[in-house]
């Protein structure tokens, strides 16, 4: 409901996927050829820190990492390597 607004904007695209599947995060890069990344898929309740720290690490750390090094190898992989790539 907070992106109703930009729903059908031509460089918009919304994909339902766990941030933590690192062959689905390289397949978006590749598929959109992202060029950059805007992180905002982050555990932010304190609660669920506290009663489920595990989840809340895995999201936030490894769901961290696994953007990472997916935007590392989809970007080594083009022939401008990082140029351009935020």
């Amino acid at each position: 409901a907070n992106l109703k607004d930009i729903e059908n904007q031509p460089n918009y695209t919304f994909v339902k996927a766990d941030i933590c599947d690192f062959d689905k995060m390289l397949e978006i890069f590749k598929q959109y050829h992202i060029d950059g990344v805007i992180h905002l898929a982050a555990e932010s309740h304190v609660d669920r820190s506290i009663k489920d720290p595990f989840t809340f690490a895995q999201t936030n750390v490894m769901g961290t990492l696994t953007l990472l090094q997916a935007a590392k190898i989809y970007w080594e992989s083009l022939s401008e390597g990082y140029g351009g790539k935020r």
